[in-house]
């Protein structure tokens, strides 16, 4: 009866872990909110899947899945990390990263802390408080 117990209460953490806490490391990154299908769908129909959108693996499952968007993963890692010779043109940034990085493969891996300043010298199109589009100034 103890074993049990003791697998229950492992079982009850990690789903505690990833849910509510959001870990890093327990999957938080399949746990959507309405903000960021929100955000999928202003750039779906804004950019009719002309662009490539720049964002770690949360965003590509999420526009790619559900709104059929090119996603380069890579490209928007690459940009906040320093990389400005990156080609983005579409950034899409969520809350969540502010805490748990920039999801590259499992879970969230760290980025630069001036990371957001990155983000910051691109033009704001898009924000609904917990996610922030941001595109390239066209030449």
């Amino acid at each position: 009866m103890a074993t049990i117990m003791v697998i229950a209460t492992i079982n009850v953490y990690t789903l505690y872990a990833a849910v509510s806490l959001q870990d890093r490391y327990m999957g938080y990154h399949w746990l959507y909110r309405t903000q960021e299908y929100k955000a999928g769908a202003w750039i779906s129909t804004s950019f009719c899947n002309q662009t490539t959108v720049a964002g770690d693996l949360k965003v590509f499952h999420l526009m790619r899945d559900y709104f059929r968007v090119d996603v380069d993963v890579i490209q928007g890692f690459r940009y906040l990390t320093g990389n400005s010779e990156s080609q983005l043109q579409i950034l899409f940034i969520y809350e969540q990263m502010l805490k748990n990085g920039y999801v590259l493969g499992l879970h969230g891996v760290d980025i630069p802390e001036n990371w957001i300043e990155k983000a910051f010298q691109l033009n704001l199109i898009y924000s609904n408080g917990l996610t922030d589009i941001y595109e390239r100034e066209k030449a």
